[in-house]
């Protein structure tokens, strides 16, 4: 099986580095908290910036969570659709299932490696009965849509039970080599 890494669009840095203050209370930071609590609150106009580096027709796929679903970053899909209007044909399509496993954030907070921990992810049939992602990548530019990158190892995992070409886009990149193509400005 050949790995397939997608490009990634977009990302702001998500730890403010500026000498002296604390690396979380930087906005990218605050938006991927929000993202995870209500992405409903973020407001439309901080998602202009990622709503303009979607290509004009594009389905954005939202990465699941350590838990097996999508939740968050389903909603996050929602945020990004709301906030491009009419400007651009943005459909979101459920499409990724993940086995449980650690969060790999908690893994890193805690000092604890994550090279040991394999991420498993598949299609939701149910979802993508109806729809074949690779004659859809023909169309339309397929978006793995997540809050943070960090370690890669989702967005890869994600890519490759896609299945086709695809592209991400994150709030926030956490400047971790992650093997990712890195498009951080516009």
């Amino acid at each position: 099986m050949v790995t397939m890494i997608p490009e990634l669009l977009y990302s702001r840095p998500y730890y403010n580095s500026a000498p002296g203050r604390n690396p979380r209370s930087g906005i990218t930071y605050r938006l991927c908290q929000q993202a995870r609590i209500n992405a409903y609150k973020i407001p439309g106009s901080e998602l202009q910036e990622y709503v303009r580096a979607l290509p004009k027709k594009c389905i954005l796929i939202p990465v699941p969570g350590h838990f097996g679903r999508a939740s968050h970053t389903r909603d996050l899909c929602n945020c990004l659709q709301k906030a491009a209007g009419i400007s651009k044909d943005v459909r979101i399509i459920d499409a990724l299932l993940c086995e449980s496993h650690p969060s790999l954030c908690e893994m890193k907070r805690a000092g604890k490696s994550t090279d040991d921990i394999e991420i498993r992810m598949s299609v939701n049939l149910d979802e993508t009965s109806r729809y074949d992602l690779s004659r859809l990548s023909e169309t339309f530019t397929l978006v793995l849509v997540d809050n943070v990158l960090d370690t890669g190892k989702t967005l890869t995992a994600a890519s490759d039970a896609v299945g086709a070409p695809c592209k991400a886009l994150t709030l926030g990149y956490t400047g971790n080599d992650t093997g990712i193509s890195q498009c951080l400005t516009l």
